[in-house]
């Protein structure tokens, strides 16, 4: 990656994290107004975090595995951005669980876009520049949580499903943004490593770090 690049990287970064971030105040505050419950519309965030959580070191073991690790980060942002949308058009309409399965559908997206997209930093930075480059990219987690969900929940005023919206939008403007950050293909036989070890490795960290287990 060269110095020039990097601005595309932390900005696709930023926006990414800008809808993930905002999610789940969307999906609550959305919920509230139209279905008219908290609790339910606690359960259909739930649904999106559980499956995010459940499904990340899945997610991550496909990307590190991908030819076109652009291929994979495009499907995830489709993946979540279709099941937001989708939500925002059918909430109030069709059973609380029907929603919740939309939710989890859309929670398969969320870990490519934070700790598999941190994750691409090596691949793309000199060493000599990974630890301020890791700087930047810790910083657009910041900007999200700060910015976004206040500005998605805001806009419940325009309409009940409008913070969804937002989130969506979000979404398709990082993957625009995607296409100029420098993402290398990867050779073939470059990871010998199975499937199999690779979620025993992910599902062993997680387990034997007691910040992560928790």
């Amino acid at each position: 990656m060269t110095r020039s690049s990097l601005p595309a990287y932390l900005a696709t970064a930023t926006l990414a994290r800008s809808a993930t971030e905002s999610a789940g105040p969307a999906l609550l505050v959305a919920a509230i107004a139209t279905i008219g419950s908290a609790t339910t519309g606690s359960y259909i965030v739930a649904s999106l975090t559980a499956s995010a959580a459940i499904g990340g070191p899945v997610v991550g073991a496909l990307i590190d595995r991908s030819r076109s690790p652009r291929l994979g980060f495009v499907a995830a942002i489709a993946i979540m951005a279709g099941g937001l949308a989708a939500i925002a058009l059918v909430l109030g309409h069709i059973p609380v669980p029907a929603v919740m399965a939309l939710a989890v559908v859309a929670g398969l997206g969320y870990p490519a876009l934070t700790g598999a997209w941190s994750a691409q930093l090596p691949k793309l930075v000199p060493a000599e520049r990974i630890t301020s480059a890791y700087a930047s990219d810790a910083a657009t987690y910041s900007v999200a949580a700060v910015v976004a969900p206040p500005l998605a929940t805001a806009l419940v005023a325009v309409s009940a499903t409008a913070p969804l919206w937002l989130t969506v939008v979000l979404l398709v403007a990082s993957m625009v943004l995607l296409r100029i950050v420098p993402l290398p293909r990867r050779e073939a036989g470059a990871h010998p490593v199975t499937l199999r070890q690779d979620l025993r490795a992910g599902l062993g960290a997680i387990v034997g770090r007691v910040a992560l287990r928790r």
